[in-house]
């Protein structure tokens, strides 16, 4: 007896955005760093900032500024 041969049908795979982990926020500075992280991964997800533009002292100021601010309003 011959059988049908078994058809596949190809599957795309589309990558799905991972949620990203939360971190523990234990402390302020922490929390800060944590949102200046998402920020920045953000901007650069939607393409208005773009990876070398990035410099350590910008990062560092915009996390400083995301520190005082919450200091302020607390």
């Amino acid at each position: 007896m011959v059988s049908a041969p078994a058809t596949r049908r190809q599957r795309t795979i589309t990558p799905a955005r991972r949620p990203r982990p939360k971190l523990p926020r234990r402390d302020p500075r922490e929390a800060s760093i944590v949102t200046a992280r998402e920020g920045i991964g953000a901007l650069i997800e939607t393409g208005d900032l773009d990876h070398d533009e990035l410099t350590e002292c910008w990062v560092e100021q915009w996390t400083a500024d995301i520190y005082a601010d919450r200091r302020q309003a607390a």
